[in-house]
């Protein structure tokens, strides 16, 4: 009986021996990244920061990180989903061009097991996370500097992003539901911008071109094109409420500028929502049940120096900071709070919230614009 014991515990040591390098082997994860429109500097630089972060970060657990780009076309999104599916991916990381259009196919990823997770724009599909930063908040604060920047009165000229989208409807809502409660202030023209330089310059070009009076103007993004259109029919500079590109954050550091008339804050819309979303996808498929399936992250607001604006209401929602150049773009700066770059770094269109302690330690300017890690 004795002998019996002794082999059955010999036997059992084995067995836990053996495990490391089977059963309790660490599990190693597919991940694919679905995006749409990718026809500005934002959607560019959102996949370079999450792929230099899954190199520099993740792969030793996620060996395989692709990248799926559809378009426009939300049926094409809805195809190329379903080939994501086929390949079996564990997670699918997804910027959606709609809030419904994708919604079948979410349930079919999340009813084949596939922890799906959408970054800024959302979806209403039930199965899906999705993490977002509050756009309509961001739109209201912006809205409101620009109304106390022109003393609550003006004309003013609305540039939208990518229509359909969750965040195109929330930041339009923003903006309007700030300007319908001043009398003194009317939108007069409005068009889509695309978050995009030359389509917001294309834009603005017609609208001065059409004699139209405006006194400011609100952007969701294409700021560094609108201020060139501008230029270029050298007409009087007007306050901007701004989304986060290096060119237009330059120019709110230039006094001669604000000579010319030109003033502008800069809100974020954060580049590392992507990289935030792997980093809650894992501790969701390593088994956490506390990320709730709304993810909510504050977005930066920026001033120029010196202005005494003060955002009302909840100011959870956003990381109120002041203008501070890199000439670099080093892991160290941007860690010190760098969020605007020198000119000759970036192109005008560079879109500078790419920093975060939590979900991009590490980055620098080189990861962002090559999507490739650097130590």
């Amino acid at each position: 009986m004795k002998r019996i014991t002794w082999v059955l515990a010999v036997a059992a040591l084995i067995l836990l021996l053996l495990v490391p390098t089977t059963a309790f082997a660490a599990k190693k994860y597919k991940v694919a990244l679905s995006m749409s429109y990718i026809g500005n500097d934002w959607q560019g630089i959102s996949a370079n920061v999450l792929t230099s972060m899954w190199e520099l970060k993740y792969k030793d657990e996620v060996p395989t990180l692709d990248v799926f780009v559809a378009g426009t076309d939300a049926a094409n999104q809805n195809r190329q989903i379903l080939q994501m599916i086929a390949k079996g991916y564990d997670m699918i990381i997804c910027y959606p061009i709609s809030p419904t259009a994708l919604n079948n196919s979410i349930k079919k990823a999340t009813d084949a097991g596939i922890l799906f997770i959408n970054y800024d724009s959302e979806t209403t599909a039930p199965t899906a996370y999705n993490l977002t930063f509050d756009n309509y908040d961001a739109a209201v604060k912006s809205t409101e500097w620009l109304a106390k920047e022109l003393n609550y009165k003006g004309n003013i000229v609305v540039i939208n992003g990518v229509p359909g989208t969750t965040v195109d409807i929330d930041r339009r809502k923003g903006c309007g539901d700030v300007i319908a409660k001043y009398p003194n202030m009317k939108i007069v023209a409005e068009f889509p911008g695309m978050w995009a330089n030359g389509p917001s310059q294309e834009g603005m070009a017609k609208i001065l071109a059409a004699g139209i009076e405006f006194d400011g103007i609100f952007t969701q993004g294409g700021g560094a094109g609108t201020v060139q259109a501008l230029l270029d029919a050298k007409h009087r500079l007007v306050p901007m409420g701004n989304e986060s590109e290096n060119r237009v954050r330059l120019m709110m550091m230039d006094p001669a500028m604000k000579e010319q008339g030109f003033s502008a804050c800069s809100y974020g819309s954060p580049m590392y929502q992507a990289a935030a979303a792997l980093y809650y996808g894992l501790k969701i498929l390593k088994g956490d049940k506390t990320v709730p399936k709304r993810i909510v992250i504050p977005y930066p607001f920026v001033l120029s120096p010196g202005d005494t604006f003060k955002p009302s209401g909840d100011t959870s929602k956003l990381s109120l900071q002041p203008l501070r150049l890199t000439t670099t773009g080093s892991a160290e700066d941007l860690k010190a709070g760098a969020n605007v770059f020198a000119p000759e770094l970036v192109g005008p269109g560079f879109f500078c919230n790419i920093y975060d302690p939590t979900f991009t330690p590490g980055m620098t300017l080189t990861m962002s614009l090559t999507g490739r890690a650097s130590k």
